[in-house]
């Protein structure tokens, strides 16, 4: 398969720069496998699309607030991070753009007072980030840090954090710190709506995918089976894998979850 077989053609009024003002009013489609049937309706109506016995298999990863914008220590040039795992107390591995103007022993000033100096770089689009001034980094992140929503919503890149962001950019279930990015078809359900599908029969089960960088590049190209994509950590738990073998229909919630189950699979 080659990257230009999935190009097709997405008229820029039809994305959402801003989530419904209720989870479960997003809107659902509906893909009847043996009829081709394709229906519409609201995420509310899901438990009326469901039967007793299934089963939704849900990633609780949270989401971290780990994209920082920083000036160049005499040029003032902005820099992006996406910091990612821990190399060393104060040492993170990020995804630097532009990556050619942050070099080894170069600065940052980071919102807050705090720096971030590039250890070394380590190729395709990645490097070293030393951060001072910053106290604890888990900390610092939540108060200055931006989530990292996707490349076609569109955020201001100077300000305070958009606190809404942190809120609706993050599943009602999420517990385990560790994404870079959220598991989107998570984000539409609400507390209400996984109380409605328990007292209908729907089992929930948990698993955690921890989301890689991987999604915020676009360099895929020509037979994608030559293209590397980062290897993701998840986390499967032994009574997890029970119920989901015990339901008579599993439902993936996203990609994340179906890539959980299609590993274990194996």
């Amino acid at each position: 398969m080659k990257a230009s077989d999935l190009d097709y053609h997405l008229p820029r009024g039809l994305i959402a720069q801003e989530p419904a003002a209720r989870r479960e009013d997003s809107r659902l489609l509906l893909l009847e496998r043996k009829s081709g049937c394709i229906s519409h309706h609201f995420f509310r109506e899901l438990p009326t699309l469901l039967r007793p016995g299934d089963c939704l298999v849900l990633n609780n990863s949270r989401v971290m607030p780990c994209r920082l914008f920083g000036k160049r220590e005499g040029t003032g040039g902005r820099v992006e991070l996406l910091l990612l795992e821990a190399r060393g107390r104060k040492i993170r591995r990020a995804l630097v753009n532009p990556y050619r103007r942050f070099r080894p022993d170069e600065n940052l000033i980071l919102p807050g007072g705090a720096r971030a100096r590039c250890v070394r770089q380590l190729g395709e689009g990645y490097s070293l980030v030393e951060l001072s001034g910053s106290g604890p980094i888990r900390g610092y992140l939540e108060r200055h840090g931006r989530m990292p929503v996707p490349p076609y919503i569109k955020r201001p890149k100077t300000g305070s954090p958009q606190a809404a962001d942190k809120e609706r950019y993050q599943t009602v279930f999420a517990q385990a710190y560790g994404s870079t990015a959220a598991p989107t078809a998570g984000l539409h359900f609400s507390r209400g709506l996984l109380s409605r599908l328990s007292r209908g029969g729907t089992g929930l089960a948990r698993i955690t995918l921890h989301v890689g960088p991987g999604t915020f590049r676009s360099e895929l190209s020509g037979d994608l089976s030559r293209n590397r994509i980062e290897g993701e950590r998840y986390i499967m738990r032994e009574q997890t894998a029970r119920t989901i073998n015990a339901a008579r229909r599993v439902i993936a919630v996203g990609t994340t979850a179906c890539r959980t189950l299609e590993t274990r699979a194996v």
